[in-house]
């Protein structure tokens, strides 16, 4: 090559005193796009990084990658890059050819490009703003998703050992879980349950054969009593990014399908992946068990391994872990997504929410425990390493979640449990603020099904009726159905009865903290609620009257302004009522 290509030529004349790169408009820069002066360079961070003399550096119009479009790999000329490859300092030669400072090709990078050509003043008063801006999405801190992920894992993987080693009541359970459930749990091994931090009991009554998930399953002791929960011909995935909890729940896996008396490796497995990269592998819509009808048949997904060869034949740990990790999680899978004190955890809740939409099968629920804030956390908290850690950092303001719920295609989430607990830690309380109040709630949410045939033939006026006959009131807009209707629930003079057919709970059945129904006892429901009973995998246990003309707002309690008792006033109302 030349000693200089002509398009090099104006940015890379050799410094005459051996200064550095200038940065943009840096004083002592030469007119002509020439070199510093010395004391000027001196002042440049390139040249703070950089021992050597460049032997070059850039015009000011070169921002913001201070290179000339055809300077390749460097701003240098091609003899003096021999000896010095770069005009940048060590770091940032790594990532990109910039003789750019450190800070200004950071804001160049991320930054708009108006921004970036306006200076570093423009862009910092930018990223300012955005600072500034409120975040109703339980964002953490700093923004590197994975940088939050890998303070989470070290957390929970090495940090913490074992449950006495927590700072705060945030990741515990207070409420007893139902007699049933504490049976099954005596029964899990103990090191398994030394290692639990959840904050509550997110199984629902019914999931005999059921497709379960868990979210953030840790050690897999909420997986090993939804095993049991299911039965035999049920299935269960565990899904958690920190391999070694995972591993102790692999370990643990054929002996606790013994221990329940299944037939091979049972019908739990473990996958790592992340909560917000759902489904993992995409399957055929339908693929999972049609949460809104009967539970899911045996032979798919997980309960597929009840066929698998027994313990003798069954291949190493390691294999075993890459063949389920391979497997994924399809789309449509899932009857019921629980989830145990992790959502708060992840950097991209709204993700979550959508991949749990898309995991779950047409009338599926995503049923779980977390920790809640009575208002919108700073970013001193969710930016803090412990705080986040001990569930506190992440916690949503509870009418956020709301609305991320409303935005991933979900009904209005119903309250099932609802607990306040105090941080008594004087550095934590200090890092979130005054006036912040914690809440550990169990949420029912579902993602409805179509609406049932009996139902459109009621509302055209009978099987036989042709379309538009009947009243077109009663047609239940989707935001009534999903519990989002401006002003609160409404009324289509529906009714729902209970069969008295959910296990364990054959007299009464309760929905969520304000609604419960005796077998055999209509009761008046509103348009959410009907929906939530009829056009989920709850379907098979009640009966549910068609919607009929509509009646306007729904009065009775339950429901009524606070829309079935789910914002942040109601849970607070209803924690402080336990």
């Amino acid at each position: 090559m030349g000693e200089s290509d002509p398009s090099n030529s104006e940015c890379c004349k050799p410094a005459p005193t051996g200064g550095g790169c200038c940065p943009p408009k840096a004083p002592g820069a030469a007119a002509g796009g020439g070199c510093c002066a010395p004391a000027a360079a001196a002042t440049t961070a390139v040249a703070a990084a950089s021992a050597a003399p460049s032997p070059s550096c850039c015009p000011p119009k070169a921002a913001p990658s201070c290179c000339p479009p055809k300077a390749a790999p460097s701003c240098c000329p091609p003899k003096a890059a021999a000896a010095a490859p770069s005009c940048c300092p060590p770091k940032a030669a790594a990532p990109a050819p910039s003789c750019c400072p450190p800070k200004a090709a950071a804001t160049a990078a991320a930054a708009p490009a108006a921004a970036a050509a306006a200076g570093p003043a423009a862009a910092a008063a930018a990223s300012a703003a955005a600072s500034a801006a409120p975040d109703a999405t339980g964002a953490l801190l700093p923004g590197d998703a994975d940088a939050v992920r890998a303070s989470v894992s070290q957390y929970y993987g090495a940090t913490l050992q074992s449950t006495s080693d927590l700072k705060t009541a945030a990741c515990c359970t207070k409420t007893p879980p139902p007699a049933r459930v504490r049976a099954v749990l005596a029964r899990v091994p103990e090191e398994i349950r030394s290692r639990y931090y959840g904050c509550g009991s997110p199984w629902p009554a019914g999931l005999s054969g059921r497709r379960v998930l868990d979210l953030g399953c840790g050690t897999g002791r909420d997986c090993f009593v939804a095993a049991a929960l299911v039965g035999e011909t049920g299935a269960v995935i565990g899904v958690d990014m920190t391999e070694a909890q995972l591993e102790v729940g692999r370990r643990h896996a054929q002996g606790w399908a013994r221990e329940l008396g299944y037939s091979g490796k049972g019908n739990v497995r473990f996958a790592r992946g992340r909560i917000e990269d759902l489904p993992h592998r995409r399957g055929k819509q339908g693929e999972g068990g049609g949460a809104g009808g009967a539970p899911a048949a045996a032979g798919g997904g997980a309960a597929a391994a009840a066929a698998a060869p027994e313990e003798g034949q069954a291949q190493d740990v390691e294999d075993d872990a890459a063949a389920q990790e391979e497997e994924g999680v399809p789309a449509s899978w899932a009857d019921v997504i629980i989830s145990n004190c992790v959502v708060n955890l992840s950097p991209d809740k709204p993700a979550v929410l959508r991949g749990a939409h898309a995991t779950l099968a047409p009338g599926g629920e995503m049923h779980f425990a977390d920790v809640y804030c009575s208002r919108r956390l700073g970013r001193a908290a969710r930016s803090d390493p412990v705080a986040v850690g001990e569930c506190l950092g992440g916690a949503l303001f509870t009418d956020d979640f709301l609305s991320l719920c409303r935005d991933a295609g979900f009904a209005r989430p119903r309250v099932a449990a609802a607990r306040e607990f105090a941080v008594h830690d004087a550095e934590l309380r200090a890092v979130l603020g005054a006036g912040a109040r914690f809440f550990s709630v169990t949420f029912r949410v579902f993602k409805l099904s179509a609406e049932p045939a009996a139902w459109a033939a009621a509302r055209r006026g009978g099987a036989g009726a042709e379309a538009g006959e009947g009243d077109d009131t009663a047609a239940v807009p989707d935001a009534a159905a999903r519990g989002f209707a401006v002003g609160g629930c409404q009324d289509f003079g529906q009714t729902a009865t209970y069969l008295g057919t959910v296990d364990d709970h054959p007299g009464r059945f309760e929905l969520d903290m304000t609604a419960a129904f005796e077998k055999g006892q209509p009761v008046s429901v509103c348009a959410a609620t009907a929906a939530a009973l009829g056009r989920s995998w709850l379907a098979p246990h009640f009966d549910v009257s068609p919607p009929s003309a509509h009646r306007g707002a729904f009065l009775p309690s339950p429901c009524g302004a606070a829309g079935c008792g789910s914002g942040a006033a109601a849970v607070q109302r209803l924690a402080d009522a336990e």
